[in-house]
Parts: C-alpha cells; sequence; structure tokens
C-alpha cells in the first residue's frame, strides 16, 4: 500500500468514526433533506398554479402539519384507551393468575410441588416481569416523545430553510462533494 493510499485509507476510517459519533445530528439532517424534497415536489405543483414560492412553501407546510395532526388525532386516542384497558384488565388477570397457581398448589401432590420449585414463584416473578414491561414501555414512549419534540424543533426549522431557497444548499452540497471525473488526458 503506497502513502497515498494510506493517507486515503485513515481519512476514511477517521471520517467514519465522526459521522458515527454524531448519528444523531446526521439523521436528523438527512430527514430535514427527505422532507424537503417531498415538499419541494408539492411546492413546484403548486407554482404551477401561478402561485409564489414562498406562498407555495407555506401552502405545503400546512397541508402536511393538517395531515399529521389529522393522524394523531385519529391513533393517539386508540392508544390511551387502549392503555386504560390494559391497565383495567391486567390486575384482574393476575388475580386469576394468582387463583390458578393456589389451585394447582392443592391438586398437585406435596411431593411433586417439592420437585417443581419455581410453580410456587410464577406469580411473583410473572408481576416483576410485566412492572419491567411497564416500566420499558414508558421508557420506549418518553423515548419516543423526546425524539418527535427534537425533530419538530431542529429538523422543521432545517425544511423551512430547505424549501424557502435549496439553490444555495444545494450548491453548497456539490462544493462539498465534487465529481471527481477522469480526465481526458489519460
Amino acid at each position: 500500500m503506497r502513502f497515498g493510499q494510506l493517507i486515503g485509507f485513515l481519512a476514511l476510517v477517521i471520517s467514519l468514526y465522526i459521522i458515527w459519533q454524531i448519528r444523531q445530528i446526521v439523521l436528523i439532517i438527512f430527514a430535514a433533506i427527505v422532507l424537503a424534497t417531498v415538499l419541494n415536489q408539492l411546492v413546484k405543483i403548486l407554482q404551477k398554479l401561478r402561485l409564489k414560492r414562498g406562498i407555495a412553501v407555506s401552502i405545503s407546510v400546512i397541508i402536511v402539519f393538517l395531515i399529521l395532526v389529522g393522524f394523531f388525532a385519529l391513533i393517539v386516542p386508540r392508544i390511551i384507551d387502549q392503555l386504560q384497558q390494559f391497565g383495567n384488565i391486567m390486575p384482574m388477570a393476575l388475580e386469576r393468575l394468582r387463583t390458578w397457581n393456589n389451585w394447582l398448589q392443592g391438586v398437585i401432590p406435596d411431593q411433586l410441588l417439592e420437585n417443581i420449585r419455581g410453580l410456587r414463584y410464577i406469580t411473583q416473578g410473572l408481576q416483576t416481569w410485566l412492572n419491567q414491561l411497564i416500566r420499558n414501555f414508558f421508557s420506549l414512549v418518553s423515548s419516543s416523545l423526546s425524539i418527535a419534540l427534537g425533530c419538530i424543533a431542529i429538523c422543521l426549522p432545517l425544511v423551512f430553510m430547505l424549501l424557502a431557497n435549496p439553490s444555495p444548499y444545494r450548491q453548497g452540497f456539490i462544493l462539498i462533494f465534487p465529481a471527481f471525473l477522469p480526465s481526458e488526458d489519460t
């Protein structure tokens, strides 16, 4: 391996390491670019209807906002209802399991019960497992909300900037990553 190739390889490894360290920021920027690209198509359609770009951007953002609000208005009440049903059913299910466990301990002979030690601790272990499941569920919901709020706080301004005037960002991207075309001399 020549020295230039070694330097290029080291630069690639260091770049990949840096990108991995800032992967969340890169993901948000990528999401903003994708969303701006999709919305730009709607803006172009609105511009064909002889609307100015600023008005077309505003209308497209309002349309997307209304779609998101409608989506959450349909989904969130159902999720809350199901969580309330789950909260009501769980104590009854645990009580049935305890009753079944007590009945099973009365039916199974004591000698066999000693051989099956885990049967006495089924309800206790299940209660612990369910508590962990509920805790992890609320942790997942909390993390999802923080990600959504982060996207709203960071991604939406980027989308607006990219939609308002995409030319400078496109030109900057092209300057950062130029196309290396082979020269005709070689």
